[in-house]
Protein backbone atom coordinates (compact mmCIF):
# COMPACT_ATOMS: atom_id res chain seq x y z
CA UNK A 1 0.00 0.00 0.00
CA UNK A 2 1.51 3.52 -0.75
CA UNK A 3 1.86 6.07 2.19
CA UNK A 4 -0.22 8.31 0.40
CA UNK A 5 -3.66 8.26 -2.23
CA UNK A 6 -4.44 10.54 -4.33
CA UNK A 7 -8.01 12.10 -5.04
CA UNK A 8 -9.49 14.40 -7.55
CA UNK A 9 -11.02 17.27 -5.85
CA UNK A 10 -13.52 19.77 -7.33
CA UNK A 11 -16.71 21.39 -6.82
CA UNK A 12 -20.00 20.11 -7.94
CA UNK A 13 -21.00 22.34 -10.24
CA UNK A 14 -20.87 26.37 -11.17
CA UNK A 15 -23.43 27.27 -8.67
CA UNK A 16 -21.70 25.44 -5.65
CA UNK A 17 -18.32 27.23 -6.62
CA UNK A 18 -19.91 30.24 -5.89
CA UNK A 19 -21.82 29.30 -2.69
CA UNK A 20 -18.44 27.74 -1.62
CA UNK A 21 -16.08 30.94 -2.40
CA UNK A 22 -18.29 32.59 0.16
CA UNK A 23 -20.64 32.45 2.81
CA UNK A 24 -17.29 32.04 5.48
CA UNK A 25 -15.85 29.34 3.53
CA UNK A 26 -12.12 29.52 4.12
CA UNK A 27 -10.08 30.12 0.61
CA UNK A 28 -8.31 26.56 0.80
CA UNK A 29 -11.86 25.26 -0.66
CA UNK A 30 -11.04 27.25 -3.68
CA UNK A 31 -7.71 26.32 -3.24
CA UNK A 32 -8.07 22.53 -3.45
CA UNK A 33 -10.73 22.49 -5.75
CA UNK A 34 -9.92 22.02 -9.21
CA UNK A 35 -6.87 20.01 -8.56
CA UNK A 36 -5.52 16.45 -7.19
CA UNK A 37 -4.79 16.06 -3.53
CA UNK A 38 -2.75 13.36 -1.62
CA UNK A 39 -4.32 11.99 1.17
CA UNK A 40 -2.45 10.46 4.12
CA UNK A 41 -2.92 5.95 3.63
CA UNK A 42 -2.67 5.80 7.46
CA UNK A 43 -5.89 8.67 7.64
CA UNK A 44 -7.94 6.71 5.48
CA UNK A 45 -7.67 3.94 7.14
CA UNK A 46 -8.11 5.05 10.17
CA UNK A 47 -11.51 6.15 9.02
CA UNK A 48 -12.20 3.22 7.37
CA UNK A 49 -11.71 0.30 9.88
CA UNK A 50 -12.85 2.42 13.11
CA UNK A 51 -15.72 4.24 11.50
CA UNK A 52 -18.12 1.46 13.42
CA UNK A 53 -17.01 3.22 16.63
CA UNK A 54 -18.00 6.30 15.39
CA UNK A 55 -21.42 6.07 13.93
CA UNK A 56 -22.85 4.11 16.82
CA UNK A 57 -20.48 4.90 19.91
CA UNK A 58 -23.13 3.37 22.26
CA UNK A 59 -22.99 -0.12 20.90
CA UNK A 60 -19.70 -0.06 19.28
CA UNK A 61 -16.77 1.24 21.07
CA UNK A 62 -13.39 0.19 19.71
CA UNK A 63 -12.77 -2.68 22.22
CA UNK A 64 -16.08 -4.38 21.49
CA UNK A 65 -15.18 -4.01 17.82
CA UNK A 66 -11.92 -5.50 18.13
CA UNK A 67 -13.48 -8.73 19.81
CA UNK A 68 -16.25 -8.95 17.41
CA UNK A 69 -13.91 -8.70 14.56
CA UNK A 70 -15.14 -5.62 12.61
CA UNK A 71 -11.87 -4.10 12.30
CA UNK A 72 -10.65 -7.58 10.70
CA UNK A 73 -14.00 -7.22 8.34
CA UNK A 74 -13.36 -4.10 6.92
CA UNK A 75 -9.67 -5.40 6.66
CA UNK A 76 -10.79 -8.22 5.03
CA UNK A 77 -13.12 -5.92 2.12
CA UNK A 78 -9.60 -3.11 1.73
CA UNK A 79 -7.76 -6.85 0.98
CA UNK A 80 -10.26 -8.48 -1.81
CA UNK A 81 -12.71 -5.91 -2.67
CA UNK A 82 -10.77 -2.31 -2.66
CA UNK A 83 -7.72 -1.44 -4.38
CA UNK A 84 -5.19 0.57 -2.72
CA UNK A 85 -2.67 0.89 -5.29
CA UNK A 86 -1.40 3.13 -8.15
CA UNK A 87 -1.53 5.67 -5.76
CA UNK A 88 -5.44 5.89 -5.88
CA UNK A 89 -9.00 4.15 -4.83
CA UNK A 90 -10.21 1.64 -6.72
CA UNK A 91 -12.15 -1.58 -6.69
CA UNK A 92 -10.70 -4.58 -7.64
CA UNK A 93 -10.74 -6.44 -11.01
CA UNK A 94 -13.70 -8.80 -10.94
CA UNK A 95 -15.66 -6.96 -8.25
CA UNK A 96 -19.09 -6.49 -10.39
CA UNK A 97 -21.24 -5.11 -7.91
CA UNK A 98 -19.95 -2.38 -4.45
CA UNK A 99 -23.23 -2.48 -2.23
CA UNK A 100 -24.09 0.95 -0.67
CA UNK A 101 -22.22 0.19 2.76
CA UNK A 102 -19.19 -0.30 1.74
CA UNK A 103 -19.05 2.89 -0.97
CA UNK A 104 -20.27 4.60 2.26
CA UNK A 105 -17.22 3.67 4.25
CA UNK A 106 -14.92 4.73 1.39
CA UNK A 107 -17.34 8.02 0.56
CA UNK A 108 -16.96 8.96 4.23
CA UNK A 109 -12.94 8.20 4.80
CA UNK A 110 -11.92 10.25 1.12
CA UNK A 111 -14.29 13.26 2.20
CA UNK A 112 -13.27 13.71 5.45
CA UNK A 113 -9.26 13.49 4.48
CA UNK A 114 -9.91 15.95 2.09
CA UNK A 115 -12.02 18.41 4.43
CA UNK A 116 -9.01 17.98 6.62
CA UNK A 117 -6.54 19.56 3.98
CA UNK A 118 -9.46 22.47 4.27
CA UNK A 119 -9.49 22.72 8.08
CA UNK A 120 -6.63 22.21 10.64
CA UNK A 121 -8.88 19.23 11.36
CA UNK A 122 -7.39 14.81 11.85
CA UNK A 123 -9.11 11.58 12.84
CA UNK A 124 -9.50 12.33 16.42
CA UNK A 125 -11.58 15.55 15.51
CA UNK A 126 -14.74 13.96 14.24
CA UNK A 127 -17.67 12.47 16.36
CA UNK A 128 -21.03 11.29 14.82
CA UNK A 129 -23.38 13.39 17.09
CA UNK A 130 -24.60 10.89 19.39
CA UNK A 131 -26.25 12.80 22.06
CA UNK A 132 -30.25 14.00 21.59
CA UNK A 133 -30.45 11.41 18.92
CA UNK A 134 -33.59 10.30 20.77
CA UNK A 135 -35.08 13.89 20.59
CA UNK A 136 -35.16 14.52 17.16
CA UNK A 137 -37.70 12.92 14.95
CA UNK A 138 -36.63 9.64 13.47
CA UNK A 139 -35.92 10.48 9.38
CA UNK A 140 -34.09 13.84 10.90
CA UNK A 141 -31.81 12.30 13.21
CA UNK A 142 -27.96 12.40 12.56
CA UNK A 143 -27.51 9.18 12.30
CA UNK A 144 -29.42 8.55 9.40
CA UNK A 145 -28.32 11.90 7.47
CA UNK A 146 -24.53 9.79 8.51
CA UNK A 147 -23.16 13.38 9.50
CA UNK A 148 -19.59 14.15 11.07
CA UNK A 149 -19.10 16.88 12.84
CA UNK A 150 -16.05 18.11 13.74
CA UNK A 151 -14.19 21.89 15.31
CA UNK A 152 -11.24 23.34 13.72
CA UNK A 153 -10.41 25.49 17.05
CA UNK A 154 -12.59 28.53 15.28
CA UNK A 155 -15.73 26.79 13.43
CA UNK A 156 -18.14 23.98 14.03
CA UNK A 157 -17.80 21.83 10.63
CA UNK A 158 -19.89 19.21 9.56
CA UNK A 159 -19.84 17.17 6.88
CA UNK A 160 -22.42 14.38 4.96
CA UNK A 161 -20.24 12.23 3.50
CA UNK A 162 -21.66 10.10 0.51
CA UNK A 163 -20.10 7.12 -2.21
CA UNK A 164 -20.83 6.32 -5.58
CA UNK A 165 -19.62 3.08 -7.41
CA UNK A 166 -18.47 4.48 -10.68
CA UNK A 167 -20.02 2.25 -13.93
CA UNK A 168 -18.32 4.48 -16.20
CA UNK A 169 -15.90 7.47 -15.87
CA UNK A 170 -15.38 9.11 -12.11
CA UNK A 171 -16.36 12.57 -13.91
CA UNK A 172 -20.03 11.03 -15.14
CA UNK A 173 -22.64 12.50 -13.06
CA UNK A 174 -24.56 9.16 -13.05
CA UNK A 175 -27.98 8.78 -11.75
CA UNK A 176 -26.39 7.61 -8.40
CA UNK A 177 -24.53 10.64 -7.73
CA UNK A 178 -27.37 12.91 -8.97
CA UNK A 179 -29.63 11.84 -6.67
CA UNK A 180 -26.67 11.58 -3.35
CA UNK A 181 -27.17 15.34 -4.44
CA UNK A 182 -30.15 15.83 -4.00
CA UNK A 183 -30.52 13.99 -1.10
CA UNK A 184 -28.10 16.56 0.64
CA UNK A 185 -29.79 18.90 -0.60
CA UNK A 186 -33.46 17.68 1.05
CA UNK A 187 -32.13 16.82 3.85
CA UNK A 188 -30.87 20.53 4.19
CA UNK A 189 -34.38 21.92 3.47
CA UNK A 190 -36.12 19.48 5.79
CA UNK A 191 -33.43 20.40 9.15
CA UNK A 192 -35.75 23.72 9.13
CA UNK A 193 -38.47 21.76 10.58
CA UNK A 194 -36.62 20.75 13.84
CA UNK A 195 -37.59 22.44 16.95
CA UNK A 196 -35.48 25.29 18.05
CA UNK A 197 -34.96 23.67 21.48
CA UNK A 198 -34.49 20.76 20.02
CA UNK A 199 -31.62 21.92 17.52
CA UNK A 200 -28.47 22.08 19.29
CA UNK A 201 -26.55 19.37 18.26
CA UNK A 202 -27.18 20.79 14.78
CA UNK A 203 -25.47 23.73 15.38
CA UNK A 204 -22.71 24.55 13.09
CA UNK A 205 -21.01 26.93 11.19
CA UNK A 206 -19.90 25.19 7.94
CA UNK A 207 -21.41 22.73 6.18
CA UNK A 208 -20.05 20.57 3.66
CA UNK A 209 -21.80 17.83 1.23
CA UNK A 210 -19.29 15.39 -0.27
CA UNK A 211 -19.78 12.70 -3.08
CA UNK A 212 -16.64 10.43 -3.74
CA UNK A 213 -17.07 8.54 -6.81
CA UNK A 214 -14.85 5.66 -7.83
CA UNK A 215 -14.60 2.56 -9.94
CA UNK A 216 -12.28 0.06 -11.09
CA UNK A 217 -8.94 0.84 -12.27
CA UNK A 218 -9.58 1.89 -15.71
CA UNK A 219 -12.11 5.01 -14.94
CA UNK A 220 -9.63 7.50 -13.28
CA UNK A 221 -8.38 8.85 -10.11
CA UNK A 222 -11.44 8.54 -7.87
CA UNK A 223 -13.55 12.04 -7.30
CA UNK A 224 -14.76 14.12 -4.61
CA UNK A 225 -17.53 16.85 -5.28
CA UNK A 226 -17.86 19.34 -2.81
CA UNK A 227 -21.62 20.69 -1.70
CA UNK A 228 -23.04 23.80 -0.12
CA UNK A 229 -25.55 22.91 2.16
CA UNK A 230 -25.50 26.43 4.98
CA UNK A 231 -25.40 26.40 7.99
CA UNK A 232 -26.87 27.96 11.27
CA UNK A 233 -24.22 28.87 12.93
CA UNK A 234 -23.25 29.21 16.54
CA UNK A 235 -21.48 26.31 17.29
CA UNK A 236 -18.81 26.08 20.34
CA UNK A 237 -15.80 25.11 18.39
CA UNK A 238 -13.34 24.87 20.90
CA UNK A 239 -15.15 23.28 23.42
CA UNK A 240 -16.40 20.24 20.18
CA UNK A 241 -12.69 19.70 19.61
CA UNK A 242 -11.38 19.47 22.80
CA UNK A 243 -14.21 17.42 23.28
CA UNK A 244 -14.21 15.46 20.65
CA UNK A 245 -10.51 14.48 21.14
CA UNK A 246 -11.04 13.05 24.84
CA UNK A 247 -13.68 10.91 23.50
CA UNK A 248 -11.11 9.53 20.84
CA UNK A 249 -8.26 9.14 23.88
CA UNK A 250 -10.36 7.64 25.51
CA UNK A 251 -11.94 4.98 22.81
CA UNK A 252 -8.20 4.25 22.95
CA UNK A 253 -7.54 3.58 26.14
CA UNK A 254 -10.57 1.42 26.78
CA UNK A 255 -9.40 -0.82 24.01
CA UNK A 256 -5.70 -1.09 25.37
CA UNK A 257 -6.32 -0.98 29.20
CA UNK A 258 -9.88 -1.57 30.19
CA UNK A 259 -9.26 -1.67 33.61
CA UNK A 260 -6.78 0.34 34.58
CA UNK A 261 -6.85 3.05 37.27
CA UNK A 262 -5.85 5.47 34.33
CA UNK A 263 -8.77 4.45 31.80
CA UNK A 264 -11.34 4.46 34.88
CA UNK A 265 -10.20 8.07 35.71
CA UNK A 266 -9.80 9.49 32.02
CA UNK A 267 -13.76 8.17 31.90
CA UNK A 268 -14.83 9.68 34.92
CA UNK A 269 -13.62 12.80 33.89
CA UNK A 270 -14.49 13.40 30.21
CA UNK A 271 -18.06 12.24 31.53
CA UNK A 272 -17.70 15.60 33.83
CA UNK A 273 -16.88 17.58 31.37
CA UNK A 274 -19.40 16.19 28.75
CA UNK A 275 -21.91 17.48 31.63
CA UNK A 276 -20.09 20.83 32.49
CA UNK A 277 -20.84 23.66 30.46
CA UNK A 278 -17.74 25.73 31.43
CA UNK A 279 -14.68 23.65 29.80
CA UNK A 280 -12.35 26.21 31.16
CA UNK A 281 -12.94 24.53 34.47
CA UNK A 282 -10.84 21.61 33.83
CA UNK A 283 -7.81 23.13 32.36
CA UNK A 284 -4.72 22.31 34.06
CA UNK A 285 -6.60 19.85 36.83
CA UNK A 286 -4.76 16.46 36.02
CA UNK A 287 -6.91 13.28 36.31
CA UNK A 288 -6.46 11.61 39.50
CA UNK A 289 -5.82 8.68 41.14
CA UNK A 290 -8.49 6.74 43.45
CA UNK A 291 -6.46 7.73 46.32
CA UNK A 292 -6.08 11.39 45.17
CA UNK A 293 -3.04 11.70 43.86
CA UNK A 294 -2.24 13.11 40.36
CA UNK A 295 -1.35 11.20 37.42
CA UNK A 296 1.49 13.06 36.20
CA UNK A 297 4.20 10.70 37.11
CA UNK A 298 2.59 8.03 34.93
CA UNK A 299 3.38 10.05 31.66
CA UNK A 300 6.76 11.93 32.80
CA UNK A 301 9.34 11.49 30.01
CA UNK A 302 6.79 10.19 27.33
CA UNK A 303 8.29 12.43 24.49
CA UNK A 304 11.85 10.16 25.29
CA UNK A 305 11.66 7.86 22.73
CA UNK A 306 12.16 4.27 24.30
CA UNK A 307 14.94 6.21 26.49
CA UNK A 308 12.22 7.09 29.27
CA UNK A 309 9.47 4.73 29.19
CA UNK A 310 6.25 6.04 31.44
CA UNK A 311 5.16 4.27 33.94
CA UNK A 312 2.06 3.29 32.88
CA UNK A 313 3.58 1.59 29.49
CA UNK A 314 5.93 0.04 31.44
CA UNK A 315 4.39 -3.69 31.83
CA UNK A 316 2.41 -3.09 28.21
CA UNK A 317 3.56 -3.24 24.53
CA UNK A 318 5.27 -0.65 23.32
CA UNK A 319 6.87 0.50 19.61
CA UNK A 320 10.57 -0.05 19.73
CA UNK A 321 12.14 3.17 18.92
CA UNK A 322 8.94 5.42 19.26
CA UNK A 323 6.69 7.03 21.90
CA UNK A 324 3.53 4.82 21.38
CA UNK A 325 1.81 2.11 24.15
CA UNK A 326 -0.66 -0.32 22.89
CA UNK A 327 -1.91 -3.85 22.85
CA UNK A 328 -1.67 -6.89 20.64
CA UNK A 329 -4.74 -8.35 19.26
CA UNK A 330 -6.00 -11.37 17.89
CA UNK A 331 -9.12 -13.01 16.03
CA UNK A 332 -9.61 -16.76 15.38
CA UNK A 333 -7.65 -17.42 12.06
CA UNK A 334 -6.99 -13.56 11.40
CA UNK A 335 -3.63 -12.21 11.75
CA UNK A 336 -2.21 -10.59 14.61
CA UNK A 337 -3.45 -6.82 14.87
CA UNK A 338 -1.04 -4.09 16.78
CA UNK A 339 -3.27 -0.90 17.91
CA UNK A 340 -1.68 1.65 19.87
CA UNK A 341 -1.71 5.37 21.19
CA UNK A 342 0.80 7.91 21.10
CA UNK A 343 2.68 8.83 24.84
CA UNK A 344 2.23 12.48 24.07
CA UNK A 345 -1.28 12.40 23.66
CA UNK A 346 -1.68 10.40 26.51
CA UNK A 347 0.14 13.32 28.48
CA UNK A 348 -2.20 16.31 27.32
CA UNK A 349 -5.01 13.87 28.55
CA UNK A 350 -3.89 12.63 31.90
CA UNK A 351 -2.39 16.17 32.78
CA UNK A 352 -5.57 17.92 31.09
CA UNK A 353 -3.48 20.50 28.96
CA UNK A 354 -6.45 21.56 27.11
CA UNK A 355 -4.72 23.66 24.80
CA UNK A 356 -1.91 21.19 24.19
CA UNK A 357 -4.95 19.29 23.50
CA UNK A 358 -6.95 21.17 21.35
CA UNK A 359 -3.36 21.83 19.09
CA UNK A 360 -2.12 18.35 19.22
CA UNK A 361 -1.03 17.03 15.62
CA UNK A 362 1.48 14.48 14.53
CA UNK A 363 2.17 14.08 11.05
CA UNK A 364 0.89 10.81 9.09
CA UNK A 365 3.38 8.38 8.13
CA UNK A 366 4.46 4.27 7.23
CA UNK A 367 6.78 2.78 8.75
CA UNK A 368 8.53 -0.86 9.47
CA UNK A 369 8.31 -1.65 13.16
CA UNK A 370 9.32 -3.47 15.90
CA UNK A 371 7.13 -4.41 18.67
CA UNK A 372 8.08 -5.20 22.25
CA UNK A 373 4.91 -7.02 23.00
CA UNK A 374 3.48 -7.62 26.98
CA UNK A 375 0.39 -9.46 27.64
CA UNK A 376 -1.03 -11.78 30.05
CA UNK A 377 0.03 -15.55 29.88
CA UNK A 378 -3.45 -15.85 29.67
CA UNK A 379 -4.19 -13.88 26.44
CA UNK A 380 -0.78 -15.37 24.82
CA UNK A 381 -2.38 -18.95 24.77
CA UNK A 382 -5.32 -18.59 23.88
CA UNK A 383 -3.56 -16.34 21.23
CA UNK A 384 -2.02 -20.16 20.41
CA UNK A 385 1.46 -19.42 21.28
CA UNK A 386 3.37 -22.43 21.98
CA UNK A 387 6.23 -21.40 24.06
CA UNK A 388 4.09 -19.78 26.86
CA UNK A 389 5.65 -20.34 30.53
CA UNK A 390 4.56 -19.71 34.01
CA UNK A 391 4.36 -16.35 35.42
CA UNK A 392 1.76 -13.24 34.96
CA UNK A 393 3.56 -11.59 31.62
CA UNK A 394 4.10 -13.28 28.55
CA UNK A 395 6.26 -11.46 26.06
CA UNK A 396 7.38 -11.75 22.59
CA UNK A 397 8.94 -9.24 19.60
CA UNK A 398 6.29 -8.87 16.65
CA UNK A 399 8.03 -6.81 13.00
CA UNK A 400 5.08 -5.29 10.72
CA UNK A 401 4.04 -2.07 8.91
CA UNK A 402 2.65 0.26 11.36
CA UNK A 403 0.20 3.95 10.14
CA UNK A 404 0.68 5.94 12.60
CA UNK A 405 -2.71 8.69 11.75
CA UNK A 406 -2.42 12.28 12.61
CA UNK A 407 -5.05 12.04 15.78
CA UNK A 408 -2.33 9.96 17.61
CA UNK A 409 -3.32 6.37 16.82
CA UNK A 410 -0.98 4.21 15.69
CA UNK A 411 -1.88 0.54 14.26
CA UNK A 412 -1.04 -1.94 11.52
CA UNK A 413 -1.05 -5.83 11.18
CA UNK A 414 1.84 -7.61 12.64
CA UNK A 415 3.85 -11.23 12.74
CA UNK A 416 5.80 -12.65 15.35
CA UNK A 417 9.16 -13.38 15.51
Amino acid sequence: MPDYLVVDVDCYDEEHRVKLSGNGYPPAVQSIAGTTIKIPSADFLAYFLFRKQRFRPDLYSQLKAVKKAHLYEAAAELEHLVALRDGTIAIEDGVVKADSTLTGRIGEAVSLCAINQIHDTGPGDWLALPEGVDEIPRGLRPCDFRIQTASDGKKVIQVEAKGSFARESVDFKSKAVRAHASDILRKKETHAVVPEAKSGIWHADLRYGTITVFGDLTKGTARCWLLDPPAEGNGDSYRLRVIARMLHATNLLQLLAPRSQLTIAVVNRVASVLLGENIAQFDGRPVLRQNGESFSDVVEGAAEMGTSRTKFSANRTQVRGHPVVGAIFKSRRMPFLFVGIEENLLKAIVDQELDALSSYATKPRVFEGLVDAVMPTGSAKEMGFPDVLSGPYFRKVFRGRLFSSSSGVVFGQVEPL
